[in-house]
């Protein structure tokens, strides 16, 4: 063990060192720090006509379950690795106990979590002044996010090792947590499409007793209230059911197989790949273990074009039905989002689907094939080269666009003409998104992603700021419908003008490294 608690403290040392020797590292510190105190002061003042807490009660549970059941789920494919490739390589062929390995990467990973969770912190101003949430009960949410995460990942593990190598086991175990998390789910909003008052019927659904006795989200959920309400014995006793369940599956992992190592070099080796191709500049690959492969070629398209082609064969490859697996989930969640406000109109769901759009906007394929060499090796126009390549996201937002505002139409009532306002606008706003990605590489090429983010978001409210000021004028004056169709031609000219500025973007390799 004392080999392990020094190259515990020498990472730590090392990371200290490294810290302060990068000076991107520490701008960044001081934008993230000036981002919280800022979040800080606009919840620092008193929380007027705060909502009903079991409201969030009724979202935490609903956060905790999705992450859980998203980490777990990763089990039945590769696992979950606590450890990296430089401990395959230098920890595992060590004289070591095993055991005593497994507990050093659970307290590695532990801290690793935490600081993945510290975005919570940010939610801190809506939180505060929506549902009157003070700092401590801040706390108890991420540290109860931090713990469901971290939970997922050691389910994760232990899945893997009882599994792998059993396809009879692993449909077993996929069964049961879907069945496990649909019964949740039905449990809950069963009484839903009965009762008048259909958000009150779903928080109560949400908040019975029984929810707080489901393993791991129940007890973390029941942890937060605690931290919220100052019940103290009800954060101890949601904190001491989950330290139980981490020293379960921690002997549970031990158990199944004492040399544990051949369990996590798969996840190991995945995230080692994905930490190379950042480096390197590139896009880490990340092709399902099956796929449906179809027709094959690319059936059309000559010079540029062919990028257009080749995109919707890989998106007719990954979508289950007419949209791939996280489209889906974001249209199924903005779906609820619109059943449990439809009695404010379209407008609340048509926000938070605008909302969704931003974390799909990192993701397309177009984003990957930027980091390619033959993209600027091909003799085309840089203009219709980057035209081609957005082609295909262009052409999935509108679709998607459609489908999500007509399916939301349709829940909340909306009149035809509103909804098809909606879903121009949704297109637009997807186009906007895909020009401040290509504004954001062009002025400052290939940054760290957290820059990267920052300066995204930066550019994307200074670009629309003047289309949401005039589309609220528009709204008071002409009309709900006319201001979303403003807010959707501002944001269709705006992003036709950056496209149109950077349209040298692929013309030099060089200006995106």
């Amino acid at each position: 063990m004392n080999a392990l608690i020094y190259l515990t403290l020498t990472r730590i040392k090392n990371s200290v060192r490294s810290f302060f020797r990068s000076p991107a590292r520490i701008v960044l510190t001081v934008i993230m720090g000036a981002l919280f105190a800022t979040v800080l002061l606009g919840g620092a003042g008193p929380a007027e006509g705060a909502r009903d807490i079991a409201e969030l009660g009724a979202g935490i549970l609903a956060l905790y379950l999705l992450m859980f059941f998203s980490c777990a789920k990763s089990g039945l494919n590769n696992g979950a690795s606590f450890f990296s490739m430089a401990d395959v390589q230098l920890l595992f062929p060590a004289p070591l106990n095993p055991h005593r390995v497994l507990v050093y990467g659970l307290v590695r990973q532990l801290g690793v979590t935490f600081m993945v969770s510290l975005f919570v912190i940010y939610q801190y101003g809506w939180l505060h002044n929506v549902y009157g949430v003070g700092f401590g009960g801040l706390i108890g949410i991420l540290l109860g996010y931090m713990l469901t995460v971290f939970c997922g990942q050691l389910a994760a593990m232990g899945i893997y090792a009882w599994s792998s190598g059993s396809e009879r086991r692993k449909r077993v175990l996929r069964t049961l947590l879907y069945l496990m998390t649909l019964a949740v789910v039905a449990g809950s909003l069963y009484r839903v499409p009965f009762a008048q008052n259909k958000l009150a019927e779903a928080v109560a659904g949400a908040n019975a007793e029984w929810t707080n006795l489901l393993p791991v989200v129940g007890w973390l959920r029941s942890f937060a209230l605690g931290a919220l309400c100052g019940n103290a014995a009800q954060m101890l006793w949601g904190l001491g059911l989950t330290a139980a369940f981490i020293a379960l599956f921690a002997l549970l992992v031990a158990r199944l197989d004492a040399d544990f190592y051949e369990d996590v070099l798969v996840a190991a080796e995945t995230t080692q790949s994905a930490i190379t191709a950042q480096k390197e500049g590139r896009a880490a690959e990340s092709a399902p273990v099956r796929v449906r492969v179809g027709k094959t070629g690319l059936r059309g398209g000559k010079g540029a074009s062919a990028f257009y082609f080749k995109h919707r064969v890989e998106s007719r490859r990954s979508r289950v039905f007419l949209m791939d697996m996280v489209s889906l989930l974001f249209l199924a969640i903005s779906c609820a989002v619109a059943w449990f406000t439809r009695d404010s109109g379209i407008l609340p769901a048509f926000l938070f689907s605008l909302y969704m759009m931003i974390f799909g906007s990192f993701t397309g394929r177009w984003v990957r094939e930027l980091t390619y060499p033959y993209v600027y090796l091909l003799p085309e126009k840089p203009f219709r080269k980057l035209l081609m390549l957005c082609a295909e996201t262009i052409v999935k937002s509108a679709v998607e666009s459609v489908l999500s505002m007509a399916l939301i139409g349709w829940i909340v009532g909306a009149p035809l003409p509103l909804i098809l306002c909606c879903a121009f606008t949704r297109w637009c706003f997807g186009l906007h998104f895909i020009a401040c990605n290509v504004l954001t590489d062009r002025l400052f090429g290939r940054l760290p992603r957290a820059f990267q983010v920052i300066f995204f978001f930066l550019m994307l409210v200074l670009a629309a700021a003047p289309g949401a000021v005039a589309a609220v004028f528009a709204g008071i004056f002409a009309g709900l419908g006319v201001g979303i169709c403003t807010a959707g031609l501002w944001m269709l000219a705006v992003s036709a003008l950056i496209l149109l500025l950077c349209r040298n973007i692929l013309d030099n390799a060089e200006l995106n490294n």
